[in-house]
Formats: structure tokens, C-alpha cells, sequence
């Protein structure tokens, strides 16, 4: 798609229409400071289009320029009112409050915005503790999101297991991580798990241009936090075998609706159909996934391409992984 826009603007270089929809192909596949220009030049293409200024907003917030997100928001809603546009405003405008207090600092990947000078030392170790997971991640999935990744440390929230928090699941990924730091004075083990877990969403979100479905999301994430299977490997080759359980097509809705138990269920099945997919494929099929997916394969589609597998045959070779590593 992002092919067909570029030759459409050489044959209407001022269409706003045409613009808007190349900066959103650009802010979708995680290059927000490529999409700005071209976002701006569709609103002075067209200075009554809310569409051009949602996207604008939209550009100006994922490239952390929240003022001016909230400026072309209202904007956009003043041209026509629009309930997810008004959201988005709301949530721009919570933001910036929160942060007006927060220092910044930054690395070569990263910008890191937190609260009080209390977090000095943890932020430090925290940036060092990224660069080190980007490195990984470079290697594992492959080329990274293009711009600078935006990291807010909450000191006034608690520390708990973001991978497994609704609230947190739920967020949309615009790129940036959110890590609640209270209570913590370094990085322990387990927030090097969140941290580099929260990242790979990063890369995952970039390398399938956003459109990567929630179990292979979740279980890319956790695979390289490293999670291990070892503790939910029996349970899960028990529920594959009596055929308990749950239905990847199913697993491609948010986990969001799912209740406790059944959510735990998706997690764990997610860990191990990725750990199933590496331990038999290699991780580089992982990044072929994930590139087809981009491209506008179903996930059915970008699996049959590359490991010859429907859902259907997937979850019998899963099955039969699980009961050979876990004795069922």
C-alpha cells in the first residue's frame, strides 16, 4: 500500500486526500517522523480537512510533540466532531498534564521521560537495560521501529507484572512504553522482564505494520522476555490432547474479553505456539510471519506460506510438541 500512495502523489503531489493517507501508512509502520511533513502538507493542501488534521495530531503525538497533537486535534473536531478523535484529544491532554512535571533523557534509541529527580539513577540503568534488549531484538525479529522510542516511567504507580494487567494489554501500541517504576530502586529481574517484553511489542508493531493478531504478539513478547513453558507445559499438552483448547481463531481477538482463567489460557497457549515455531522452524520463519502479515496476509495465510500449516494443522503439531516435551 505504502508503493500505490507513492506513486499516486507523483500524479497529485498536493491532493490532501492522497497525503493523509501516505502519512498514515507511514505513522502505522512506526516511522511517525517520516509521516509529519506529509501531514503537513495535507492540511495546507486542505485547511478543511479534519481528516488531514486527526492525522496530523496523530503524526505530532507518536513523534512526541503532544502540544502540537493537541492543538490539531481540536482543531480537527471544531471541522467535524468525532467521539475517537475526541479520545484521542482526551487522552493527549491527560498525558501532557502527567508530564509537564517529568525530566527527560535520553540514548541512541530512546527518550525516556520521568518524574522527579528521585528516578535519576533507575532511569539510567533502565535506558542501559533497553539498549542492551534493542540490540536482541535487532537480532531476533530483525530491522526496528525507525524512530526514537518514547519511554514514560510512572513513579506514582505501583511495580506489577504489566504482561499480565488488562489496563496495560489493552493500551493501544502507539510505539511508546509506559512502565509503572514505584517501590523499585534498580532494575530487577522482573522489570528487566516487562522491559524487554514491552519493547518487542515495539518491534512486533512496527514489523507487521500494526496489523500482527494478539497470540502471536503476546507470545513473540513473552518468548523473549524469556518466559519458559516449563510450568504450564503439562496443563496445555493435557488440554491439547482432550482438544480443551482454545481455537487460534479465536485467540486473534483482544484477550481484553477473556476472563482470568481463560486469559491465562491464552498467554500460555501463545508462549507455546511461538516456542513450537522457533524450537521447529527457527525464529527466523518467526520474522517471515510477521513480514507476510505486513504485506496484508491473513495470519492463516502468512502461516500456510511459510511453515505449510493451516490453523487446523498447527494445533495438532502443537499438540503433539507439547505431549512429546511434557509426557502427555
Amino acid at each position: 500500500s505504502q508503493q500505490y500512495f507513492e506513486n499516486a502523489l507523483r500524479f497529485q503531489p498536493e491532493s490532501a486526500t492522497v497525503l493523509t493517507y501516505y502519512a498514515a501508512v507511514l505513522a502505522r509502520t512506526g516511522n511517525s517522523s517520516q509521516a509529519l511533513p506529509y501531514a503537513e502538507r495535507a492540511v495546507r493542501a486542505n485547511p478543511e480537512s479534519a481528516d488531514a488534521y486527526t492525522m496530523l495530531g496523530y503524526a505530532q503525538f507518536a513523534s512526541d510533540h503532544t502540544k502540537d497533537a493537541i492543538v490539531s486535534w481540536k482543531r480537527s473536531l471544531a471541522l467535524r466532531p468525532d467521539a475517537s478523535v475526541q479520545r484521542l484529544l482526551d487522552k493527549a491532554q491527560r498525558e501532557q498534564a502527567a508530564e509537564a512535571e517529568f525530566v527527560q533523557n535520553e540514548s541512541s534509541h530512546f527518550v525516556l521521560h520521568y518524574e522527579g529527580k528521585q528516578s535519576e539513577a533507575l532511569g539510567t540503568q533502565i535506558l542501559a537495560a533497553l539498549e542492551a534488549d534493542y540490540d536482541d531484538l535487532v537480532r531476533d525479529l530483525g530491522s526496528p521501529p525507525r524512530d526514537s522510542i518514547q519511554v514514560t516511567l510512572y513513579t506514582e504507580t505501583a511495580f506489577f507484572d504489566v504482561t499480565h494487567a488488562p489496563s496495560w494489554v489493552g493500551a493501544l501500541n502507539d510505539g511508546k512504553l509506559r512502565i509503572p517504576i514505584s517501590g523499585l530502586t534498580s532494575v530487577s529481574p522482573e522489570l528487566a522482564h516487562v522491559l524487554k517484553h514491552e519493547l518487542a511489542h515495539s518491534f512486533v508493531a512496527k514489523l507487521s505494520a500494526g496489523r500482527c493478531p494478539p497470540w502471536l504478539n503476546e507470545g513473540i513478547a513473552q518468548f523473549l522476555e524469556p518466559r519458559s513453558l516449563a510450568g504450564d507445559g503439562r496443563q496445555l499438552a493435557h488440554l491439547f490432547k482432550t482438544q480443551q483448547n482454545l481455537p487460534f481463531n479465536v485467540l486473534e481477538g483482544s484477550f481484553m474479553k477473556l476472563s482470568g482463567g481463560t486469559a491465562y489460557i491464552a498467554y500460555a497457549e501463545s508462549l507455546a505456539a511461538v516456542t513450537f515455531v522457533s524450537d521447529s522452524y527457527g525464529l527466523s520463519d518467526v520474522q517471515r510471519i510477521l513480514e507476510r502479515i505486513s504485506q496484508g496476509n491473513s495470519t492463516e495465510g502468512a502461516l500456510r506460506a511459510t511453515i505449510h500449516s493451516d490453523y487446523g494443522q498447527f494445533e495438532m503439531d502443537l499438540g503433539r510438541y507439547l505431549a512429546d516435551k511434557y509426557g502427555e
